[in-house]
């Protein structure tokens, strides 16, 4: 279990509450997740969301997102995971929230994961099932790595990178941050995806990808340039 640690100062003997933030799809699979691989570890007490909800897949709702400074006072609150797909949110909420807070930031990945001892990884990522991370690979911060993904060697994956399930990635690739990866998309060798471009879905990756870019087809081509927080496709 890997946490980005925050400023609390913990005891030893201190029960750790844990909550979600986030109610979409993914939170789902977060939950289930969480479910097998944590849940003697931590005390979990609900999700905290932006829907206007009163419980979620059977759980309590412990407040709105707007409010989470709050909730995680009052809830003596001390580690969490944000369990959003969009990359830009998942930023926005670790600048606004996590590192202010003292709340830690949990990985939490699937038991099927497969996770080379030389991959060095930071903190609040999630990895799905069936996901393969190879040898001396790069995960950073608050990435999302979806069901059968493929990372292989010595890549780079930079902070709050989505890649969706199915998508392989070829050795030596970097990605930027908060980039996206499509669904079933291919990355070839040693090429470059920089910051905020959007991979779509069956893409082969065959040259380097500038920022800020939309590129799809095979070979994945550039459509169109993608303005700051646009929603992936």
């Amino acid at each position: 279990m890997n946490i980005k640690k925050g400023k609390r100062t913990l005891d030893k003997n201190h029960q750790r509450n844990f909550a979600i933030i986030g109610t979409s799809g993914h939170a789902k699979v977060v939950y289930e997740t969480f479910n097998l691989t944590l849940l003697n570890k931590f005390n979990f007490l609900g999700f905290i969301t932006s829907d206007n909800i009163d419980s979620f897949l059977g759980c309590r709702i412990l407040g709105r997102d707007v409010d989470a400074r709050e909730i995680f006072k009052k809830y003596n609150i001390t580690d969490a995971f944000i369990a959003i797909g969009s990359g830009f949110s998942r930023e926005r909420i670790d600048s606004e929230l996590f590192s202010e807070s003292g709340v830690n930031a949990v990985n939490i990945i699937h038991p099927s994961a497969i996770i080379e001892k030389s991959v060095r990884m930071g903190a609040g990522n999630f990895i799905g099932a069936g996901a393969i991370i190879n040898s001396y690979a790069s995960i950073g911060d608050y990435c999302l790595i979806n069901s059968a993904v493929i990372v292989e060697h010595d890549c780079i994956l930079e902070d709050f990178v989505t890649v969706s399930p199915g998508a392989k990635i070829g050795g030596r690739v970097k990605i930027g941050n908060r980039s996206f990866i499509g669904i079933g998309a291919n990355i070839a060798h040693q090429k470059i995806i920089s910051d905020d471009v959007v991979i779509g879905a069956g893409a082969t990756v065959v040259s380097d990808i500038e920022a800020n870019s939309v590129a799809v087809g095979c070979p994945a081509r550039t459509i169109r340039k993608r303005k700051a927080e646009e929603a992936y496709l």
